[in-house]
């Protein structure tokens, strides 16, 4: 009874932090709850966690005691406590994340998934009003106001630029996994996605696609030659016809985007590469690139950001420590995150919750049972271990199911 008790109150929040992340845009006040709702689910889902997975507990010591040498530095220092305190507790917290293991996470999984559609439908509706009407600037006028991102019309691609559109990659990843096929879930994501115009979103998505190639193409050769040869004509014309808009971005930010993220990264790489430069530390800079966000906690690249902060000693076994509990897990579960870090790297997506929710989501979603794959209608199929945790497959010869 109470074990049910705790979990109707841990799916509660769940959905209420995915529900204010997906909409504070447009309902500002939503981003208040996101944090309280976050750290309420994984405080809830303490029962689950598993620390033994962490083998290396020589380097996780060290990490703790570094961080928290960090943390009283800076605020001998003079920093603000509640920037150092909210770094602090972000590096602690994404690590936990890697902890849990839920064994009954399906309607978590269908929230996920569920939250994800309704904002991509959101942004589909906003960029066929765009095309219809031809007029972004009231769109625009109004993200700006508010603070939710941008909404604008760039050579006729609508792009709705707002808060809260970063895990629609990775619901979409995790959606397809699943499946192992394109279903109209897939689609309405990936028109979500599309419609968001990010072009790291872009290179996710290619990325994801390279990846699931090389996934059927290196896996039980010999078997299923004919679908292995339809997978990859469809790959490839697929990146064939993604390269001119992908080439096209990339000459648009080359102008501006490009230029922003090289100044930023000039500016966090001056830092005590061994120590950083503490938990928290404000970036001042006249550099008109980073000017008007002197003092702010995020930036287009705030991986470089938290190194600034916490150096080698800090980011090393930050990514010791995640990375190794990710691949016990299973190389598929690995992958995503890599791809996941791979797209967010360029934006700021990482080191928040953002991060908090894609690790938790990304290592508890299940492999799809019920329906047999051997008569399954998959368009992309993959070994019957990949998706599942790889401990658990037996050794031998793997099969592609049809």
């Amino acid at each position: 009874m109470r074990i049910n008790l705790i979990k109707r109150i841990r799916i509660i929040f769940w959905m209420l932090a995915l529900f204010s992340y997906y909409f504070q845009c447009p309902f500002t006040f939503l981003s208040k709850l996101i944090i309280p709702s976050v750290f309420a689910f994984i405080l809830l889902e303490s029962f689950n966690f598993r620390i033994r997975q962490y083998n290396f507990k020589g380097i996780v010591y060290f990490y703790i005691f570094f961080l928290s040498t960090s943390m009283i530095l800076s605020i001998l220092k003079g920093t603000d406590i509640s920037r150092v305190l909210r770094f602090y507790m972000i590096l602690l917290a994404i690590p936990i994340c890697f902890t849990i293991r839920d064994n009954d996470f399906i309607e978590e999984e269908k929230i996920f998934i569920i939250m994800a559609m309704m904002k991509s439908l959101m942004l589909v509706g906003v960029a066929v009003v765009l095309l219809c009407t031809k007029n972004y600037v009231p769109f625009r006028n109004w993200a700006k106001t508010y603070g939710h991102g941008d909404i604008y019309i760039l050579q006729g691609v609508p792009k709705v630029q707002v808060k809260g559109n970063a895990l629609l990659i990775v619901a979409f990843m995790l959606d397809y996994m699943k499946r192992k096929k394109i279903t109209w879930m897939n689609i309405i994501l990936l028109l979500g996605i599309l419609a968001a115009g990010n072009f790291a979103f872009i290179l996710g998505i290619a990325a994801f696609v390279l990846y699931r190639m090389g996934t059927v193409l290196f896996s039980a050769k010999g078997r299923n030659n004919c679908k292995k040869a339809v997978l990859i004509f469809g790959s490839v014309c697929g990146l064939i016809l993604m390269l001119p808009y992908i080439n096209n971005q990339r000459i648009l930010k080359s102008a501006q985007s490009n230029r922003v993220r090289i100044e930023q990264a000039k500016i966090f790489l001056d830092t005590n590469l061994l120590l950083g430069e503490g938990l928290g530390n404000v970036v001042v800079s006249d550099n008109e690139y980073i000017g008007a966000r002197s003092g702010g906690i995020y930036f287009e690249l705030q991986t470089l950001y938290i190194f600034n902060q916490i150096g080698l000693l800090g980011i090393i076994p930050f990514y010791i420590i995640t990375l190794w509990a990710a691949y016990k897990n299973g190389k598929e579960k690995l992958w995503i995150y890599l791809l996941y870090l791979f797209y967010s790297f360029w934006n700021p997506y990482c080191f928040d919750t953002t991060q908090m929710l894609a690790i938790i989501a990304i290592l508890n979603f299940k492999e799809k049972h019920g329906k047999s794959k051997r008569h399954s209608n998959s368009l992309l199929s993959v070994p019957r271990c990949a998706w599942a945790n790889e401990q658990n497959c037996s050794a031998g010869r793997q099969v592609i199911y049809m």
